[in-house]
């Protein structure tokens, strides 16, 4: 896709002012001081020429859109010399375009340069500030300082880019290219300022000068030499290095005009030329390449007749500087994007959302990789996304991108871990928590419940360290935490006043929670907890950690904005103000390098722009609505942005390979890099590993199919009773860990042999499955089952060793022998539903409903029970005229003079 117009560029009135054309020319860019807009400014000609008998000629560009009329802000600039095109990022539009200087007379003899504007790229922020032109593959490279990003696109396309590099670094700035060693260098001004390199696809990435750098801006390559150069602004200085050996270096200092409030900042190498932008005094600075020596110095406006303004980006158009490459990339042919390797070799890569194909590694196809940096959020029955530059994006559609619609739901709470490629959400309908496995086909068996009975969860927080996943529950007041299996539920904290959202820094092993007016901070196991921040009369809702920025930003409907504070609750500050809100319901905030993201409660999105300090207000860009929906809810940036890996050096104290802190249930994060393990409820914690003693008689049996726990309930009335603060009762409550477990639905205990039995559940298979309450370490896979088997009742026939199984979907009975292998016989009982049956264990009779018939029979396990029975089994009563039989049960009296068959 290719958006065009054409730009009509008027020559200057003076004789001396001529508009861009394809010749050598000194090109840069100059922002007006009067109106703010940018001009890109040339002197054409040779320059040693013109330096030694004065300039004779000045080009320029009109400095406004041809269809809106609006300003141009056009700053970073390249060129590819064989197209005759010149590139330039544009901060107003927040686009990157392609021009060609090639001047076409009109027809009425007016001097008229029709010039063929086109868009590379939609989708940037205001700070692309280098920009550099692989002729050779025509791929065209910029950095992005508010996106934190380099990106490469093809130069001849519309929007067909992927950014290559994106961690590691810090306000990129400067961008050079050498194709023909296939390498790319960049400067970065961040914490840490340094030079990089790596190849011209972004592997192999060093740090290529690293001391001794300040504040590295423009970069430029002199290929002839083999040297690269650079401003460094802070130090007043231009220096170089050669390229095989970037510890030799050269400094040029130009200490005339020290200024801490920053000057130099464009780099151009041409011949025996060093030009440089003079921000400070507005000026173009020309210095001697060998000697350092300044040779002239001249206005950047260059004449009285142009606007006057600051010059930034500088570059030589020149055919010297872009030697021919017979490059590989003219027979490749790539779909998408050609890098080159150096020499004349290269490869193809894919724009982002798609990856090469196996077949011919030309062409792309779809990728299987879930789309990132993305904000994705909730909005009722769908879980949406959009990409994070639709902040920049002039285009975005009214219907914005769906991967997941479930009619008559309600998805709230978000959360991710970006490394697995995994989503959790609450679903309010059905009060469960859901793990999605990112890409997701509706369809597809990726999307399981971890969770269920939850009460209304309203904040979900993943652990990406440890693996554990936190969520509040709104109503019930309670503060949890599993595995992010689902596994090992327990009660961290209870009591709290209708906990909202709640977020995690593993890294130094904090948890955050947010009540209407309050944000409490604990260590990640529920201890040492304290108010962070408390604002009386607030309605606080949705938060989010920028750890790289050491902030936290929360919604407060009550004003209604956005506040945040440092991580240790510090410089609170108003955010978002309701100067600027009045019609929103806010309800949750997400954040993305200088970008912040948040939910209306109705069904919209709006994205703004803020700095690393908690006291910068939020200019709002933007917003996108979804047409569909009434509500949106919660909102996260589905990127490593927000979940950043450990330090270099330390390691995971809950990495399951450590055998000092082996935790068999949960780990749970504490400062200072420690960590403490924990029990779900019915366990006791014994030297790291949790221990339950199990009873043998007088209990209830039941299952959490999502913890994979079995438990025992003491009925015993002398058992005595204490809450424990995870809520289960000491004494009475005891676990029973189904280590083995996929999803155990049913529970069967088998008093003689001392032995649970389960069905358990599986995408692949069914099976039933035996462990000894004992020794919980081993299981026993007693008899696989049918996929098409929808089993409805398991029970033990202790007497006998046997199970007694119910398919529910065939209303057949299937007896499961313990002593044989080929152990899964069919019964004679047919059209049995619901628990229309029930077990004399003492005579061996069983006795069902016809769910046909309404009658109750009755067969013998040892006779009549199984269809090559000579015995046949028995009717008892006739119900004909009853409502159909959904269950029944055998009642003894106590001295056990008689037996009751009760059914309902």
């Amino acid at each position: 896709m290719q958006l065009s117009v054409h730009l009509l560029l008027i020559a200057e009135a003076l004789r001396s002012a001529s508009c861009l054309s394809h010749e050598r020319t000194l090109m840069w860019t100059i922002k007006s001081i009067a109106d703010g807009s940018v001009d890109i400014r040339g002197v054409p000609g040779d320059p040693a020429d013109w330096i030694v008998n004065g300039i004779k000629r000045v080009s320029n560009s009109y400095f406004t859109d041809p269809t809106s009329k609006q300003i141009s802000r056009r700053l970073a600039l390249a060129f590819q010399y064989s197209t005759k095109r010149v590139f330039f990022s544009d901060q107003g539009f927040k686009q990157i375009f392609r021009i060609v200087l090639e001047p076409v007379p009109s027809a009425n003899g007016t001097v008229y340069y029709s010039v063929p504007i086109e868009v590379v790229y939609g989708g940037i922020s205001t700070q692309v500030n280098g920009m550099a032109m692989d002729w050779a593959s025509g791929s065209l490279y910029w950095t992005d300082a508010l996106y934190n990003w380099i990106t490469v696109a093809n130069a001849s396309d519309y929007n067909m880019a992927k950014h290559i590099v994106f961690t590691g670094f810090s306000r990129p700035m400067g961008l050079a290219v050498y194709p023909q060693k296939g390498q790319l260098f960049w400067s970065s001004i961040g914490a840490v300022p340094k030079i990089e390199r790596s190849t011209l696809g972004g592997e192999s990435r060093v740090n290529f000068v690293d001391s001794d750098v300040d504040r590295p801006l423009g970069l430029s390559v002199d290929y002839k030499a083999g040297h690269l150069y650079w401003i460094d602004d802070l130090r007043d200085t231009v220096e170089r290095v050669p390229l095989d050996d970037p510890t030799s270096r050269w400094t040029m200092h130009i200490g005339y005009r020290h200024s801490l409030t920053g000057k130099l900042f464009g780099l151009a190498v041409f011949e025996d030329f060093i030009f440089a932008t003079d921000q400070l005094n507005m000026t173009i600075d020309i210095f001697n390449k060998s000697s350092g020596v300044m040779i002239k110095s001249f206005n950047a406006s260059v004449t009285v007749n142009l606007p006057k303004g600051i010059p930034y980006d500088i570059l030589m158009y020149d055919s010297s500087l872009q030697e021919e490459i017979d490059s590989d990339c003219n027979r490749l042919r790539c779909s998408d994007i050609c890098i080159s390797d150096g020499g004349r070799k290269a490869h193809c890569i894919c724009q982002e959302g798609s990856s090469l194909s196996l077949e011919d590694r030309t062409s792309c196809v779809e990728s299987a990789t879930f789309r990132m940096p993305q904000y994705l959020f909730s909005v009722g029955e769908a879980l949406c996304g959009v990409d994070v530059i639709a902040a920049d994006q002039e285009y975005v559609p009214i219907d914005v991108r769906c991967f997941y619609n479930v009619s008559g739901h309600r998805m709230v709470a978000l959360g991710f871990n970006v490394y697995e490629g995994v989503l959790f959400f609450s679903d309010q309908k059905d009060r469960v928590i859901h793990r999605m496995t990112l890409p997701n086909d509706v369809n597809s068996s990726a999307i399981d419940v971890i969770v269920a009975n939850t009460g209304y969860v309203s904040g979900l927080a993943v652990d990406w360290i440890a693996d554990n996943l936190y969520w509040t529950v709104e109503d019930r007041g309670l503060l949890m935490v599993s595995r992010v299996t689902g596994r090992y539920a327990k009660v961290l904290l209870r009591g709290l006043d209708r906990p909202q959202s709640v977020a995690v820094n593993p890294l130094n092993g904090t948890l955050y929670w947010a009540t209407p007016d309050t944000i409490y901070i604990a260590n990640m196991d529920g201890t040492n907890a304290k108010i962070l921040v408390n604002i009386p009369r607030s309605q606080f809702d949705g938060m989010v950690l920028d750890i790289r920025a050491d902030l936290l930003f929360w919604v407060d409907r009550s004003l209604p904005g956005i506040r945040s504070c440092r991580m240790n609750g510090s410089d609170l500050a108003i955010v978002l103000r309701s100067d600027v809100t009045q019609n929103m319901t806010l309800l949750d905030v997400t954040v993305y390098q200088n970008y912040i993201a948040w939910t209306d409660g109705l069904n919209s999105v709006y994205f703004g722009m803020t700095s690393s300090s908690s006291s910068s207000l939020v200019n709002i860009l933007r917003g996108v609505r979804h047409a569909a929906a009434n509500t949106s809810h919660d909102i996260i940036t589905y990127d490593f942005y927000l979940q950043p890996p450990l330090d270099p050096g330390k390691t995971n104290p809950c990495d399951i390979d450590n055998d000092v802190h082996g935790c068999s249930q949960l780990c749970l994060l504490t400062p200072s890099s420690g960590s403490q393990c924990s029990c779900s409820a019915g366990f006791t914690l014994v030297d790291n590993y949790c221990v339950s003693e199990p009873l043998t008689h007088d209990f209830l049996l039941f299952v959490d199919p999502y913890s994979k726990i079995a438990y025992q309930y003491d009925l015993n009335p002398m058992t005595p009773s204490s809450e424990n603060v995870d809520g289960s009762e000491n004494g009475r409550l005891r676990g029973i860990a189904l280590r083995s477990a996929n999803i155990p639905s049913l529970v069967a205990y088998d008093y003689q042999l001392r032995e649970i039995f389960w069905f358990d559940e599986d995408r692949l298979k069914n099976s039933v499955k035996q462990i000894s309450i004992f020794e919980t370490v081993h299981y026993h896979t007693v008899s696989t089952l049918s996929k098409e088997m929808t089993v409805s009742r398991l029970e033990a026939v202790d007497n006998y060793g046997d199970l007694l199984l119910t398919d529910s979907a065939t209303g057949s009975v299937f007896l499961i022998s313990l002593a044989n292998t080929n152990n899964l016989q069919k019964l004679v009982m047919q059209n049995v539903y619901e628990s229309a049956i029930a077990v004399d264990e003492c005579a061996g009779d069983i006795y069902w409903a016809d769910g046909v018939t309404n009658d109750v029979n009755r067969c013998n396990l040892s006779e009549s029970c199984f269809s090559d029975s000579a015995v046949e089994f028995t009717t008892v009563f006739s119900a004909w005229n009853k409502s159909r039989i959904l269950g029944m049960n055998i009642v003894q009296s106590d001295e056990g003079s008689y037996k009751q068959l009760r059914f309902k």
